[in-house]
């Protein structure tokens, strides 16, 4: 099991996206964005984490939230995923992204590539950093923005909030067991 695991909310007020680690990508508006956070202390390798993270055709064996996914094309920028999303007590919503950000084995951001995006645009990015004993610390953020990102917090917040960290456990999991590290 992960050490330890972390989650907040934050409310970010700034004009360019700069502070979500994911500026560059020009399809998220400019202006305040809502960006949930997860975080967790792996005792696996980076280089582990990122191999258990990109395997999507696994996610259904260990991933509370994104239940499905499947790869379209190279892990690139441009590059689609979609995925079976569980909302809380919803029935299962099939997701489009668009892969924005990949630098194995460190940073892998995507981006929704949906009909909801005129309403809301959403950003995932997902950051691993290398500890000094070996295991990796993972930061994963959810950024909302669009004219109708308060009414999709007000909506899902909750169960955004509970999926990010279920997930970002599941992943701490699942690469620790890989790893084959003790509980």
């Amino acid at each position: 099991m992960a050490r330890s695991m972390a989650l907040h909310l934050a409310t970010l007020l700034s004009s360019s996206l700069a502070a979500t680690g994911c500026a560059h990508d020009a399809a998220l508006p400019k202006g305040q964005v809502i960006e949930y956070e997860a975080s967790a202390e792996i005792d696996a390798p980076p280089e582990l984490v990122w191999a258990t993270l990109v395997e999507f055709q696994a996610y259904a064996q260990w991933n509370p939230w994104l239940v499905e996914a499947e790869q379209l094309g190279p892990l690139e920028p441009g590059a689609g995923v979609n995925a079976k999303v569980r909302l809380g007590d919803e029935p299962l919503r099939t997701a489009k992204h668009r892969v924005v950000r990949v630098e194995a084995p460190a940073v892998l951001c995507w981006r929704d590539a949906g009909w909801q995006v005129g309403l809301v645009q959403a950003q995932r990015c997902r950051f691993l950093e290398a500890r000094a004993d070996g295991g990796t610390s993972l930061r994963v953020t959810l950024t909302l923005g669009g004219a109708a990102r308060g009414m999709a917090v007000r909506k899902y917040g909750a169960a955004m909030s509970e999926g990010l960290a279920s997930e970002t456990a599941a992943l701490a999991a699942e690469a620790e067991r890989r790893a084959g590290a003790p509980p």
